[in-house]
């Protein structure tokens, strides 16, 4: 199933652009300029007009709200495609491009980048980028890969279920890695079931990953040293 892309052309108003992403439930729009090019994105917090409900519900996600930036806000009088403008120049400004080698700091904490390519799912999928982090020298998480780092991990996030890897290939990836602990995680379409089996082959109940492994559930936590 396709959806037709909504978008809004920059010569409507603001007010235009922010019925649509109300009655649509949505919080973006692209913004297109008179020839179809992009121009930007507007964003339905960018500028509620007065007298208009709040924009559509979210779930609530405090982690994102005490890191993220302050919304971009534009005047009464600003064009849809300035206001598109002044959200992709705020947008420049809170992120970082970074490739395999590299290191950054983000919110405190320091970050390692291993890796470049999402593993691979079928040969006529083509392959899409992908880095693993390594947190504070700790804590791994190695997106959608099962890339190795060559450093030390105490924590390894391991990402349980995906249509590219078998749970053959997590055991062995685990053992290279050789972490103190396995946290499961890309875990959301496995049962119980499913996930204890899992669990149990990378532990006591198959031939074992050498490290202890724990899926967490909701509120629990993990100590990383």
């Amino acid at each position: 199933m396709t959806l037709d892309l909504l978008t809004v052309s920059e010569s409507e108003s603001l007010l235009m652009a922010w019925e649509l992403m109300y009655q649509a439930g949505v919080h973006h729009l692209p913004v297109a300029d008179d020839e179809g090019g992009f121009d930007g994105i507007v964003e339905a917090q960018t500028r509620r007009p007065a007298g208009t409900p709040p924009a559509p519900s979210r779930p609530s996600r405090p982690s994102q709200r005490s890191c993220r930036s302050p919304p971009v806000t534009v005047p009464p009088t600003a064009t849809i495609a300035e206001a598109a403008r002044a959200m992709l120049a705020d947008l420049g400004k809170r992120v970082t491009v970074v490739d395999d080698g590299e290191a950054f700091t983000a919110a405190g904490f320091d970050v390692q980048v291993f890796g470049t390519w999402h593993a691979v799912i079928h040969p006529d999928i083509p392959r899409v980028a992908n880095i693993g982090s390594l947190i504070n020298g700790a804590l791994f998480h190695p997106g959608d890969a099962l890339t190795v780092p060559d450093t030390a991990v105490d924590t390894l996030l391991l990402p349980v279920h995906g249509p590219w890897s078998t749970t053959g290939q997590l055991i062995d990836y685990v053992r290279e890695v050789k972490p103190r602990q396995v946290i499961g995680v890309h875990d959301g379409a496995p049962n119980d079931i499913g996930g204890a089996m899992v669990a149990g082959l990378l532990g006591d109940n198959g031939p074992g990953s050498r490290s202890p492994c724990q899926r967490l559930t909701p509120s629990a936590s993990a100590e990383i040293t």
